[in-house]
């Protein structure tokens, strides 16, 4: 079963409902799915190179310079039945939009190229570390948001958190401890340690590792636990995304899980505390595998604009009541949903 990024695009809600039950049944899960409505989204998408294996797009929506991007397959959905078909000049295939949703997804799928159609291997887990040498920069607040956004793009995420306090029980829906005695297999590493978890991770949008009813410094609990944990996680195949959401402090196993980590979300806020700790930090750290860091400004007021100081790849807006909105709307903002592409 191919393992297929695809983007749905299309004015009517409903209709892409439709498309994507087809999809995501029709490929087992094995699939990265995006949806798009709104037509200035996804012009502001498209100003950055894009890769998809499959675009199904609303004519009206669609432009001709997508096919300059990285996309297999392009299907646009025809106002007209007159107009439809393979178009060789263009690289695109025409589908009359008021077919059924099935006989739509058939004409997709039986018109795909050979690359797309054949048998692929599904992606790895990817364990993404968020990390602040500020406290109060809204790590959790990004990192809450960023698994909610991963989730609505059909990824399943596990949420751990790592701050010593284990504070983070605020964000979740049912804030709920984590069962007492995981503690004990999680310091000795335990070789079951995935099958021993995976009762005690909570369900909600996405997964979340429940926190300790006591600080981790008073458990014995550090990183290296956590490491462990993450690494069996991953290896286990449960998840598309692990988000570690990091404590602020800068502790010798900290460059280690950034180590481990696939991606790195560095976050700071726009105070110049933050940015001379951030500097200091990045004298500590190897930054050199330019892909894997992402450098992100929290917290940003435009009154107050010192982001222009450091090159930052993305720049939350300042969110008012951030800790008590909850995380589906923190994942609707439009700077917290374009990171969540950047890693689908």
């Amino acid at each position: 079963m191919s393992y297929a990024k695809i983007l749905i695009a299309d004015n009517d809600e409903k209709y892409i409902i439709a498309l994507e039950r087809l999809f995501i049944d029709g490929y087992d899960r094995h699939c990265s799915l995006t949806a798009i409505t709104d037509m200035e989204y996804i012009e502001r998408l498209f100003t950055s190179p894009q890769s998809f294996d499959i675009m199904i797009i609303n004519e009206q929506m669609f432009d001709p310079q997508f096919v300059k991007h990285e996309i297999d397959n392009i299907f646009v959905l025809a106002e007209s039945n007159e107009n439809i078909g393979h178009k060789p000049e263009m690289n695109i295939s025409m589908i009359y939009k008021y077919s059924s949703a099935k006989e739509i997804y058939n004409a997709v799928v039986s018109n795909l190229s050979p690359e797309s159609a054949a048998s692929t291997r599904r992606k790895s887990a990817e364990i993404i570390s968020i990390y602040s040498p500020s406290g109060g920069s809204g790590k959790t607040v990004l990192s809450f948001g960023l698994a909610a956004a991963l989730s609505k793009k059909y990824k399943k995420v596990l949420y751990i958190g790592m701050d010593l306090l284990q504070s983070f029980g605020s964000f979740m829906k049912n804030p709920v401890f984590i069962q007492s005695g995981f503690e004990t297999p999680l310091k000795s590493k335990s070789e079951y340690i995935v099958d021993v978890a995976e009762p005690v991770i909570v369900n909600e949008l996405f997964s979340i590792l429940p926190p300790f009813s006591k600080s981790l410094t008073s458990m014995d609990i550090g990183c290296s636990e956590y490491l462990y944990l993450a690494e069996k996680l991953k290896e286990s195949g449960n998840y598309d995304n692990i988000i570690i959401d990091c404590d602020s402090s800068f502790v010798r196993d900290t460059s280690k899980i950034m180590s481990v980590s696939d991606k790195v979300i560095i976050l700071t806020d726009q105070s110049r505390s933050g940015f001379y700790k951030l500097e200091r930090l990045l004298n500590n750290i190897d930054c050199s595998e330019e892909s894997k860091f992402t450098f992100v400004c929290g917290k940003y007021r435009k009154e107050y604009d010192l982001a222009n100081e450091i090159n930052f790849s993305f720049i939350i807006p300042y969110i008012e009541s951030a800790d008590e909105i909850g995380y589906e709307k923190l994942s609707d903002i439009n700077e917290i949903e374009s990171l969540a592409m950047k890693f689908i």
